[in-house]
């Protein structure tokens, strides 16, 4: 605050003088001049008379630059603000073209990942029409190719929902403030549930849930981002899994309060570490899969900013990932 008021004081100084050095030197080249005229015309008989002239001269010149700088710091002033004013106009419009932006980009690429499932939905069920205007499935295939339509349309159900969640959550994250409750709750019991929505995820990708927190700790925090959070960095986990892996869900031995999300699965290559979690980067891993937005984890960053949360990961190709939510002092263990 101090350094601030001495930076616009010291502008203040050099705009004043840059205006009124004019005037100082026109005073200098008066004082001069009329200093010789006087002289030379024997107008100084005492130096009295002399010193009289230089303090009269001098106290006129005070008197003017003070009156000329009481008026041009009330001006200075104004144009001060205005200026600020302009500024914070430009720099809020800058961060409203940026989010309108990023809201727009959102837009295209949330349309197209649901153009995808909707395509295959619409596909599986023009086949099937097909096949049963030809009469193609026999009576004994007819059950089991039902369930395994029904379970391709369930997958991509599931892949419309996550993107529709995916865009709400999106929407919400703007407005985080108006849209928080903190409160008490079991952190086994929010996992369990997370898992249990997953449990389609889990079954299609042949992939398990290792669930190694024990019922009875607590934690305060928003439920439903935190939940959020899990649900996110589970799905992530099942995705980038190998067939027949697992993913394990535990408190770090370094410290009770960071919740850790490991799977054994492709990993995440070294270049793409520290840009994972910007907006729409989908990395090496996203474009070979074709599947991700790029929005998940900018929001998992997100909202977890807002909860003052910290997130790190720790990644190696063909490994796996460790996802490590850090959530300070909020899990409370129950005696």
């Amino acid at each position: 605050m101090g350094q601030g008021t001495h930076n616009r004081d010291g502008c203040l100084r050099k705009r004043f003088w840059h205006e009124v050095r004019g005037y100082v030197l026109l005073y200098l080249f008066n004082f001069i001049l009329l200093a010789t005229l006087f002289f030379l015309l024997d107008g100084f008989n005492t130096v009295s008379g002399l010193l009289y002239f230089i303090l009269l001269s001098t106290v006129s010149l005070l008197v003017f630059i003070t009156y000329f700088f009481f008026k041009k710091k009330k001006q200075y002033g104004r144009e001060d603000a205005e200026a600020s004013d302009a500024a914070l106009q430009r720099l809020q419009a800058a961060a409203y073209e940026k989010k309108y932006r990023e809201h727009l980009l959102f837009i295209n690429r949330w349309v197209h990942y649901i153009k995808t499932p909707i395509s295959v939905i619409r596909a599986v069920i023009q086949d099937e029409e097909s096949a049963a205007a030809e009469n193609i499935t026999g009576p004994a295939e007819s059950e089991e190719h039902l369930h395994e339509v029904l379970g391709q349309i369930k997958a991509e159900s599931d892949r419309i929902l996550e993107g529709v969640n995916s865009a709400l959550n999106f929407a919400r994250a703007t407005d985080f403030a108006n849209d928080f409750k903190l409160e008490r709750f079991d952190l086994h019991e929010s996992l369990s549930e997370t898992i249990n929505e997953l449990k389609g995820n889990f079954i299609r990708a042949n992939v398990y849930p290792d669930l190694r927190i024990s019922v009875g700790k607590q934690i305060e925090s928003d439920r439903k981002w935190l939940k959020f959070i899990f649900f996110q960095l589970l799905t992530n986990a099942i995705k980038y899994s190998h067939p027949g892996g697992k993913v394990s869900i535990y408190l770090s031995d370094k410290g009770n309060n960071t919740i850790c999300i490991e799977d054994r699965g492709i990993g995440i290559a070294s270049e793409d570490i520290g840009s994972i979690f910007d907006i729409f980067y989908t990395g090496s891993n996203g474009r070979k899969m074709g599947e991700s937005t790029g929005i998940g984890l900018y929001l998992v960053k997100t909202i977890c900013d807002q909860l003052d949360y910290s997130i790190s990961v720790e990644s190696k190709i063909d490994q796996g990932s460790i996802f490590s939510l850090h959530i300070g002092d909020r899990l409370i263990t129950k005696l």
